[in-house]
């Protein structure tokens, strides 16, 4: 489909083959040193946000139409994960072999033109608890500022959908829509990107408020559930058109060979000293890990 980019959020050295049009691999670093393998990349800093390394995917989602711009159907996938467009059962994940990222996205190409009609989202991950409680059992950390951005979220959606609490929506379901991920027509890309654009702005403000000490990566996890929420809603009301598929979860190379392709990669590069160096010191550090593990 030529009106159609998927953008693949990536933000550490890749070890596999480029990815095939319409899919569009960004990597989004924060150091000075990029990481290799990719054509696209995205400073963490250019984005206007007070705390750029804890949205994540986030960041590239509020600038998506810049990646991928002229498109009328637009997506955000993660360099391991992508949707199964030809379906897979009722599963919402299937881990697959990393060697095979390329060969199955190329046999998904010919099925996006069938998805224009909806918004693709993930199929729904299941809990034993609520998925408000299994928030705050993964991220107790975070419940002060979770209950702050759904009370903030409820003011966006009441245009859409009237008074509703986002609390409520999660506390009443056992299930997720995981990993911020879609693929959609610009409107609907367009309309979140609107809320969240606002929310974020709210919620890096109360973190200055609070003075809080969070883990890495904070406002991504935040904003995948809040995207549930949004999604939940769009389903229940009929506002958009969506469809679940399963997610294709391809799990990295063993560390070993992650090494010996990445000094393949090094030897053949301009910055070899330095970039040897690197790798060596990570090595190093790894090993000494696992042996005050054990």
């Amino acid at each position: 489909m030529k009106d159609c980019q998927i953008i693949v959020v990536a933000h550490q050295d890749s070890f596999l083959p480029p990815l095939p049009e319409p899919y569009k691999e960004v990597c989004i670093y924060y150091d000075e040193v990029k990481p290799q393998g990719y054509r696209h990349y995205a400073s963490g800093e250019q984005f206007s946000l007070k705390f750029p390394k804890a949205w994540s995917e986030v960041a590239i989602l509020l600038n998506l139409d810049s990646f991928a711009s002229g498109s009328s159907i637009v997506g955000l996938a993660h360099y391991r994960r992508f949707f199964i467009l030809n379906g897979f059962g009722n599963e919402s994940i299937r881990y697959m072999f990393p060697g095979k990222r390329s060969a199955f996205l190329k046999s998904q190409v010919k099925y996006l033109e069938l998805m224009k009609d909806y918004i693709v989202v993930p199929r729904k991950v299941d809990f034993t608890i609520t998925a408000w409680d299994q928030f705050i059992e993964a991220h107790a950390d975070l419940e002060e500022l979770m209950n702050y951005s759904c009370a903030e979220l409820d003011i966006f959606l009441e245009p859409l959908f009237g008074k509703i609490s986002s609390k409520q929506v999660l506390k009443d379901s056992n299930s997720l829509y995981p990993f911020n991920m879609f693929i959609g027509k610009i409107e609907f890309y367009q309309e979140w990107r609107e809320i969240l654009g606002g929310l974020v702005t709210e919620i890096e403000d109360r973190v200055i408020d609070i003075e809080a000490n969070l883990p890495p990566r904070w406002g991504g996890f935040i904003v995948e559930r809040l995207f549930s929420v949004y999604i939940t809603l769009c389903i229940s009301s009929g506002r958009w058109e969506l469809t679940e598929k399963t997610v294709a979860t391809f799990n990295a190379p063993p560390f070993w060979r992650r090494s010996f392709l990445r000094i393949e990669q090094i030897l053949t590069s301009e910055r070899k000293i330095r970039s040897l160096a690197r790798l060596v010191r990570r090595i190093l550090q790894k090993l000494m890990m696992r042996a005050t593990a054990s």
